[in-house]
């Protein structure tokens, strides 16, 4: 997975917060382990404040950013699953055309990092670098930037990148948008995103 940008104006907060939450479990520790060593005459170790933090930081990057209580504060939506997408292209190398085409989308996503992979009947894409905010009153953008390659049977198909934009609803349940290639495809089309059962669990 690769990191990705967001708008949620409480993610210093939240870094902050649970900086000052581990150096106040490592205090308590530290006086617990010294109490200890004292009392029993065993030399008990304590945790340090940057393995307390990083524990800390792994719990809520993979799980509790999920509640819906911290979504919903945070402004993040939580996109795990798979997608069908419809697709339609409309121009290639300036001229109009109508292709549509289907696909599956996978998204694996924890706090911090995410991965977009889609799978069609000719190629299959994977997200490297991605940007998630919301609007209010719209819904949740994603914008992501992803590297195609064709099957091994299409010769016809060329290697390229491209650009997709896409604007969830506000339940997480659809989104629309439109997708932009490189000059090694040149086309330019519309997707809808329709998700498929419940979000996958993180791991």
């Amino acid at each position: 997975m690769h990191p990705y940008a967001q708008n949620s104006p409480h993610q210093p907060k939240l870094i902050a917060l649970i900086a000052i939450f581990s150096v106040a479990l490592a205090s308590l520790l530290g006086f617990i382990s010294a109490q200890l060593t004292e009392t029993t005459g065993i030399t008990v170790g304590s945790i340090s404040t940057l393995a307390i933090f990083s524990m800390l930081w792994w719990l809520f990057d993979k799980k509790l950013w999920k509640c819906e209580l911290t979504r919903k504060l945070l402004l993040v939506p939580d996109l795990n699953g798979t997608w069908h997408c419809a697709g339609k292209t409309l121009r290639k190398n300036g001229e109009s055309v109508e292709w549509d085409w289907n696909a599956t989308i996978q998204i694996v996503q924890s706090w911090s990092k995410m991965r977009v992979v889609l799978k069609a009947s000719q190629s299959g894409s994977t997200s490297i670098a991605a940007s998630l905010y919301h609007e209010p009153g719209q819904g949740y953008r994603l914008i992501y930037h992803y590297d195609n390659d064709p099957n091994p049977d299409e010769a016809d198909l060329a290697r390229h990148t491209g650009l997709v934009n896409i604007l969830f609803s506000e339940d997480i349940q659809s989104a629309d948008g439109k997708y932009f290639t490189d000059k090694d495809r040149m086309t330019f089309g519309s997707m809808r995103l329709t998700r498929n059962g419940t979000p996958n669990e993180q791991t």
